[in-house]
């Protein structure tokens, strides 16, 4: 599990199902965009669902808009702390966080990616969902992308590596924490070489 935001959360089905995370985390709403997983842990916790297949010809984009305004309606108007899960938290939760990062936070699909990659280094959108999150940005934000190129920066090749990268940090994640707590340490460097 990963802290993207204050009150966001961006993880696996396990730890949803982990009473201890959900507890000490505050989680108030729970939303699994996993097609496979179905389970409720609590009373008490709010669910949501959207069965989503990490498919390359999956309509993804037909459930951005739905699942941005969800996410922003918990953390904005309800003023709660959402978890949003998909079975490894690496294609399909992934891509609606960064959703959301790009229509509430006027962020393009590559700053998005990169925040979140900051905070959970094994995601990895499949390439038709990268895609698709690459013209959801020019729709909100047309401007935007014709200065950053976005269009050119996914690769198949490079969609491929990013894929195996994600799978290879899943298996790692003993190396995956401590890679965290680097990322942490070089950020609050950078903070205190500001001050």
């Amino acid at each position: 599990m990963s802290q993207i935001l204050d009150n966001l959360y961006l993880g696996r089905q396990l730890d949803a199902k982990n009473k201890d995370f959900i507890t000490k985390s505050k989680i108030t709403h729970v939303f699994n965009c996993a097609w496979e997983a179905q389970y409720k842990l609590s009373k008490e916790i709010k669910y949501f669902e959207m069965k989503l297949k990490d498919q390359q010809n999956f309509p993804i984009i037909e459930y951005l808009d739905q699942a941005a305004d969800h996410i922003n309606k918990v953390l904005n108007e309800e003023r709660g702390v959402l978890f949003v899960h998909c079975v490894w938290g690496v294609s399909r939760s992934p891509t609606l966080v960064i959703a959301y990062l790009m229509k509430y936070h006027n962020w393009n699909c590559l700053d998005a990616r990169e925040f979140v990659r900051n905070k959970r280094p094994e995601i990895s959108p499949n390439k038709s969902f990268w895609r698709t999150l690459q013209g959801y940005c020019e729709k909100l934000h047309p401007e935007i992308l014709k200065e950053k190129h976005v269009h050119e920066v996914c690769t198949v090749p490079e969609a491929k590596k990013e894929v195996k990268e994600g799978r290879d940090s899943i298996r790692k994640t003993k190396s995956l924490a401590m890679k965290e707590k680097k990322i942490e340490k070089v950020l609050g460097e950078r903070e205190r070489r500001k001050i």
